[in-house]
């Protein structure tokens, strides 16, 4: 009886852990994309300010090395 207990809680605490590594995961991810979309939005309307400058470049250098 003692060893069920054990067991279950054992499988309990892991599948605990990796639910949380992979909600932090995500909210890295979601954070990140975030990041980048405001960044995209400011290159945009900078860009929209200054037309006679190429403002896109680096943001499609940027995405292409990550």
């Amino acid at each position: 009886m003692v060893d069920i207990v054990l067991v279950v809680s054992g499988v309990g605490l892991v599948v605990f852990l990796v639910l949380f590594v992979l909600c932090f995961i995500t909210l890295e991810s979601i954070a990140f994309f975030v990041h980048l979309m405001v960044r995209l939005f400011r290159r945009l309307i900078s860009g929209l300010r200054k037309p006679h400058q190429q403002q896109m470049a680096p943001f499609f250098r940027f995405a292409l090395t990550r």
